[in-house]
């Protein structure tokens, strides 16, 4: 819908810029104030200003398979093994381009998980990350187990805390089975 609104307004400023009728009449305001072109076009774009993404289902399906899976650790190859089981048409590139949208629109979150490898989770609720060391499973610790202890470290290092990764490590239940 934006981009029929732009391009409309985009004839309109062209009919101003030109001097035509109908541009004559906008430029008068029809008895309202005078709008010039340029300032239609200062107008238009602060109004939309920014690249406005084009629909992508990728990204829709990406954003729906992290949203609904509950997993913490989306690797970009799992992401895309995970959608071509689901029967939809994607590339590497795409994926981390989808990635790093929902990022960047807050739908997601990267989470570094101290194995160098970049992976993803749905937006929510802060909270912690244990990861087995035998496995690589990766479960969630609700909540923010530092929480307390940040003011001290603020205090103690002149920072401006802002955000911390903490990922806690151990054996999960079924390694420890396993190893019974």
């Amino acid at each position: 819908m934006v981009v029929a609104v732009v391009a409309v307004v985009v004839v309109l400023v062209a009919h101003v810029a030109q001097g035509t009728a109908r541009g004559r009449w906008l430029a008068a305001g029809a008895g309202r104030r005078a709008l010039d072109a340029s300032r239609l076009r200062k107008r238009v774009a602060k109004r939309y200003s920014g690249p406005v993404p084009r629909p992508s289902h990728v990204r829709d399906a990406v954003a729906a398979l992290l949203r609904e899976s509950g997993r913490h650790d989306w690797a970009i190859d799992e992401v895309l093994a995970a959608l071509h089981g689901q029967g939809v048409a994607a590339d590497y590139s795409s994926v981390f381009r989808a990635l790093a949208r929902l990022e960047a629109d807050g739908a997601v979150r990267r989470v570094e998980l101290g194995d160098g490898k970049a992976r993803y989770e749905a937006a929510g609720d802060h909270h912690e990350h244990v990861r087995c060391d035998r496995c690589g499973t990766v479960g969630e610790v609700p909540g923010c187990a530092v929480r307390a202890v940040l003011p001290h470290v603020a205090e103690q290092t002149d920072f401006v805390i802002t955000g911390h990764t903490l990922v806690f490590s151990g054996l999960c239940p079924a390694c420890v089975e396993n190893a019974r």
